[in-house]
């Protein structure tokens, strides 16, 4: 199992990766409405996450 960080600057996300699976965990979301994940490689691909909260 591979994790990274979030490019939050803060250590409250991680995303972590198995074989074809991908689960990023956020444990505060904080005032910012869009979070963006570090690039993580399942596979031969490079991936990110987004996220993007609804007000």
């Amino acid at each position: 199992m591979t994790s990274s960080s979030s490019s939050s600057g803060v250590g409250d996300s991680k995303v972590e990766t198995i074989s074809r699976l991908a689960q990023w965990r956020i444990d505060s979301f904080g005032p910012c409405s869009y979070r963006r994940s570090d690039p993580f490689k399942v596979g031969i691909w490079n991936w990110y996450l987004s996220v993007e909260k609804n007000r």
